[in-house]
């Protein structure tokens, strides 16, 4: 991983308290932007955030895409594999074994559908409807997080939390380094697409790492949506939003 070194002006620390960092006092606020730099997960892309429950405290939280880019930028990750385990044709449980370069035997997780299902109140979520992808997204986290302690340590993707700890729904964006144009978004919903090309838009985004985020609409449906810094041609039909200023 490069050692650049990665500073915050006032300006930017005001924006990731009010959106990303909500609630956040000024010690807190210190620790999540180190968590920041010490990941190199940006804040403005909604790479990671920062969550506080009346239950369970401060928790920094990113999701599968964030750990893929931290593993995936390590000299030393030499790749991953996932299994399904089931029972009857019922998923039970998801392996996920992660390899460095300088150990001898992988780092391996298993976790369990019972104990990570989360149902949504329309039945239409991505647990309900997609199980084996989600169970297998928890599985990657708790090996990665095995495999690279020192960088993932305290660290925890939204798959394997619950849905309050889900990223912020609205994250301004801003520039990094002034002056900068800010790059151009797309959004698009993928549960416009029938289920055939829905499978296939979802396998195309966890072979790029892009994410897919799952949302509760206010009528209670459900929508899988996808953020991307560039157009994507095959998704223009799903199209809900484009800023290219």
């Amino acid at each position: 991983m490069t050692d650049k070194l990665i500073t915050y002006n006032q300006e930017q620390i005001d924006l990731i308290r009010n959106t990303v960092a909500k609630d956040a006092t000024n010690n807190e606020l210190m620790l999540f932007l180190e968590f920041c730099k010490s990941t190199k997960l940006n804040p403005f892309k909604r790479e990671i955030w920062f969550i506080k429950t009346p239950k369970n405290g401060v928790q920094i939280m990113t999701g599968i895409a964030g750990f893929l880019t931290i593993a995936n930028a390590h000299p030393q990750f030499d790749g991953m594999e996932v299994s399904l385990q089931e029972e009857g044709g019922k998923l039970i449980s998801a392996t996920a074994k992660v390899y460095r370069k300088d150990r001898k035997f992988p780092s391996v997780a298993t976790v369990y559908l019972k104990e990570y299902y989360k149902p949504s109140n329309s039945g239409k979520g991505l647990w309900d409807t997609m199980p084996r992808m989600m169970l297998q997204k928890v599985a990657k986290s708790v090996a990665l997080r095995e495999a690279f302690s020192q960088e993932l340590n305290g660290l925890y993707t939204q798959e394997e939390m619950p849905p309050e700890y889900a990223e912020p729904s609205q994250v301004e964006e801003v520039k990094q380094e002034a002056p900068v144009l800010p790059a151009p978004t797309f959004t698009y919903n993928l549960s416009l697409l029938d289920s055939e090309k829905f499978q296939k838009a979802v396998a195309w985004c966890e072979r790029h790492n892009i994410e897919t985020v799952w949302q509760e609409l206010p009528n209670g449906e459900s929508a899988v949506i996808v953020t991307t810094n560039y157009a994507v041609p095959f998704f223009k039909e799903i199209e809900i939003n484009a800023n290219n200023k």
